[in-house]
């Protein structure tokens, strides 16, 4: 097994029947923090991830290893920190903040 790194993906999702998002909301962009040893993993897992969620993924516009992001803002760097370890810890996707919108 290869060494397992942190991507981040910047995406834009919408919900599909069944997820968790509140039906009025059309769609939400939001950072997540992949465990991959690849970019090409990382991508797989994202989308299996989002499926298993419900969730259709409408793009993205980066995916990157996380330690070569560079935040704009130390408190968002210690709470994206925080979640990439998680992420790191339990092998698993984690989702930042869903940042939504109601209509088109």
């Amino acid at each position: 097994m290869g060494v397992i790194m942190i991507y981040l993906a910047s995406i834009e999702v919408k919900p599909v029947s069944g997820a968790e998002m509140e039906r009025r909301l059309k769609g939400a962009v939001l950072y997540a923090l992949v465990p991959a040893q690849s970019k090409a993993e990382a991508s797989r897992r994202l989308r299996a991830a989002l499926e298993e969620d419900q969730y259709q993924l409408v793009k993205t516009d980066l995916l990157a290893k996380y330690n070569d992001f560079t935040w704009e803002s130390d408190a968002d760097r210690s709470e994206y920190d925080k979640l990439a370890k998680r992420a790191a810890l339990e092998n698993e996707v984690v989702y930042g903040p869903f940042y939504t919108w109601k209509s088109d």
